[in-house]
């Protein structure tokens, strides 16, 4: 009897163990590629039915209307403990022959599936699956960091991650990420469809900074908008591999990516990364 329970046990936890870490984060050894070819930040793509795996940044594609499988690469060369969170965003642009919606009728497909392997002190995580949110409370909230009705949603959607430098972050914190020089970008903008605010910061910020007026809504002209998160560790001596896939696009499907931990040289020191923005569809 102890016997078959230590045995069902180590079954139950294997599953745990395997659903937990499923597409958070690996290495890049499936790709059957030299791993110093492949590129920091660099996102690849196979279709269905393929074996290979080609670079979306080597040029311009028009993937076909059917769902698709990514993998974003990182090299990490400051912080070999490097973790942190990687947001995809997807949607499309609506054509002038499709009727507008309001931004309350339209909706925001959030997901978070794969919980973090490893989140250290930054406490456990809480799974959130897939639900979606009017597109007026996620730019109200993302570009201008407004209340909003649906806040329990987003404050379940977003998570307290192990950011650069032994910190706890959340991914929908505000703060700028500097004062002195001033960068008033911040996780939460970087969620923002409206590239203004993803290069600035939330309206909320650079209002109260610069006296900036506030643009148009972001998800004005979109839909099919759809946001998901994945947390990864990285590995010290070879790069890191996200997959993710996204459901059909069709014409003007768009696919924005922001590593919420990535960095770049910026002057003197590095600051944190763009945005990387690339067209699936014509």
């Amino acid at each position: 009897m102890l016997v078959a329970t230590m045995r069902l046990c180590a079954i139950s936890l294997l599953l745990v163990t395997m659903n937990a870490g499923d597409g958070v984060a690996e290495d890049c050894s499936f790709l059957n590629r030299d791993p110093l070819t492949l590129r920091d930040r660099e996102l690849l793509f196979q279709v269905k039915g393929s074996n290979t795996w080609s670079s979306l940044d080597d040029g311009r594609v028009s993937l076909p209307d059917q769902t698709i499988s990514f993998v974003y690469v990182i090299r990490e060369t400051i912080d070999p403990a490097r973790s942190g969170v990687v947001v995809f965003k997807s949607g499309r642009t609506r054509g002038l022959d499709e009727p507008q919606q309001s931004r309350q009728a339209n909706r925001v497909m959030l997901v978070r599936h794969a919980a973090a392997a490893d989140n250290r002190q930054c406490g456990a995580i809480a799974g959130f699956g897939e639900h979606s949110i009017s597109a007026k409370s996620y730019d109200d909230f993302h570009d201008q960091g407004l209340k909003v009705p649906e806040a329990k949603t987003l404050q379940s959607f977003h998570v307290k991650y192990p950011a650069r430098n032994s910190r706890c972050r959340r991914t929908d914190d505000n703060g700028p990420d500097s004062l002195l020089p001033p960068d008033m970008r911040s996780n939460r903008g970087q969620f923002s469809f409206d590239p203004d605010v993803v290069s600035r910061g939330t309206y909320s910020q650079v209002l109260s900074w610069a006296g900036v007026s506030q643009a148009s809504a972001s998800s004005e002209n979109m839909t099919n908008q759809r946001v998901e998160i994945r947390q990864y560790a990285v590995s010290a001596s070879a790069p890191t591999c996200v997959r993710f896939t996204l459901p059909p696009q069709g014409r003007a499907g768009f696919l924005r990516i922001n590593d919420l931990e990535a960095l770049a040289p910026g002057g003197l020191t590095y600051v944190r990364s763009d945005e990387k923005r690339w067209s699936l569809a014509q």
